[in-house]
């Protein structure tokens, strides 16, 4: 019997909770930089509805999606809803330091943060991570990136990338294991990744890249399908990191 009693005052709890209530007023508070209009714009409410803590619930979750706000607070009593945010800062500038090989413009072009952004420290670890796929493209493995920022007056922030690019990795050996019918230097001439050569100063393809060497995969494929290798199987390309050369910038 009494756990037949407890069950129906918890039921009847559960009720009161996720009983709605009429919105008679909303006030915001928080807001600096953008207008209470705005916020109002994303919360799609109306005063004379009836709300539950389900819809502030999803009111909440909302105005936090939009990336304005590092907090959003919701307090619903007798019909008044304050609604308290936390604006995210506002960038003001991008700085790069210690990049060489790669310049600020070639590198200001990758990230998404600019000036006049709405700034968040999520946005700013993608970022970082960009820079670190861009400087793999260029062959630059060792390279790293670490992302910063400055606070400034008026909610705004300078963002820093300190960055090392590390050494360069250059492609000294290229080896073929299975073929019989063309030599490894005719398969080679087929590739738009070369070996390393002094005469190639000028050129990036004897500079490692994972992309271009998966295309290379597809390139020798295709040159075997061509020919006549119909049941042409290429089962991987290896690479060894051995026959890969690091020279200092």
């Amino acid at each position: 019997m009494k756990k037949l009693k407890y069950t129906l005052v918890l039921c009847a709890l559960m009720a009161v909770s996720a009983r709605a209530e009429e919105l008679k007023d909303i006030r915001i508070l928080g807001t600096r930089r953008i207008e209470n209009a705005t916020v109002m714009s994303y919360l799609g409410l109306k005063k004379g509805e009836d709300l539950s803590e389900a819809d502030w619930e999803k009111a909440s979750q909302t105005l936090f999606a939009t990336g304005l706000f590092s907090d959003v607070k919701i307090d619903f009593n007798d019909g008044l809803a304050e609604i308290k945010v936390v604006e995210n800062p506002i960038v003001h500038e991008v700085f790069f330091e210690d990049n060489k090989a790669l310049d600020d413009d070639a590198l200001k072009s990758e990230v998404l943060l600019k000036a006049g952004d709405t700034f968040t420290k999520k946005k700013l670890q993608k970022d970082a991570d960009r820079l670190l796929e861009v400087y793999k493209r260029h062959g630059r493995f060792a390279a790293s990136v670490n992302p910063t920022f400055r606070q400034l007056d008026q909610n705004r922030v300078d963002i820093i990338f300190e960055i090392k690019e590390g050494e360069k990795a250059l492609v000294k050996q290229i080896n073929f294991e299975g073929n019989e019918a063309y030599s490894d230097s005719y398969l080679k001439d087929k590739m738009m990744t070369q070996e390393k050569a002094w005469y190639r100063f000028l050129s990036s393809t004897d500079t490692y890249d994972p992309d271009r060497f998966n295309y290379d995969q597809e390139l020798i494929r295709r040159f075997y399908l061509q020919n006549g290798y119909t049941m042409f199987l290429m089962l991987m390309f290896r690479l060894n990191y051995p026959n890969i050369r690091h020279t200092k910038i």
